[in-house]
Order: C-alpha cells, then structure tokens, then sequence
C-alpha cells in the first residue's frame, strides 16, 4: 500500500468517533487510543477536517465535499473548514453551490483575503459557464 493510502485509513480510523456525529463506538470499536492529539486533536473537528483535504489531495472531491458538509453543519463556527468546502465545490465544478456557501460565511478581517480569492473564482467560473 503506498504512503497517502496509509495515511487516508490511519486518518479515517482516528477520527471516526469525531466523524459519527460524536457518538460513542460501539463495544470493540475504537478502543481509547492513550495518545492526547487524537483526544484534543483528531477526535475533534480538526481530525476530520485533515482527513476531507487528504481525499481532496487524492483527488477524491466526493469524499472530501461530503466530510466538508458534514463538518460546516456540525461547527458552523469552524470557518477554516467552511473555505474548504467553498474551494472544493469550485474544484468539482459546482459553482453555484460554492457561491451560496461563501455567501454564509462571515466577513470578518481574518477570512477577507480568503473570501475575496474565492469570490474572485466563483465569479469568473459562474460567468464563463453562464450560471
């Protein structure tokens, strides 16, 4: 198995409780890892927020808008997985919805520069495509 495939199943497996919603594993599943990134880190949004750009990455924009979805309407608050998502949609060709959820993302000093390169994209693509 090559290194990226062993890191998306290391990712996966690790932030699986943070991925269901944090439900609790069932009995056998997910034993308590001893290791503090995977409580503090992994286990929260940023497990699978590393996990969506490591699909993306791999070129699977499926996977990574999902876990991006998932994880904006979990912690609508995490904007930094929210830009991701936006950019992701570009990537995929879905501009219209990249457009809406960039419109949902707060204008603030720290996000500006990143919105502006966003909306620069979204703009361009909608207008060439006619959307």
């Amino acid at each position: 198995m090559n290194r990226m495939a062993d890191a998306r199943l290391a990712l996966e497996r690790l932030t699986a409780r943070a991925r269901n919603d944090g439900a609790e594993p069932e009995a056998g599943e997910g034993e308590a890892t001893g290791f503090r990134s995977v409580e503090c880190g992994l286990a929260t949004r940023k497990g699978p927020h590393a996990l969506a750009l490591l699909y993306r990455r791999l070129g699977d924009l499926d996977h990574c808008i999902s876990e991006l979805e998932r994880l904006a309407e979990r912690a609508p608050e995490y904007v930094p997985a929210r830009l991701d998502l936006v950019e992701s949609l570009v990537l995929a060709g879905r501009m219209t919805e990249a457009d809406a959820h960039l419109r949902e993302i707060p204008e603030t000093p720290e996000t500006a520069p990143e919105r502006a390169r966003l909306s620069t994209l979204t703009a361009r693509s909608i207008e060439g495509a006619g959307d």
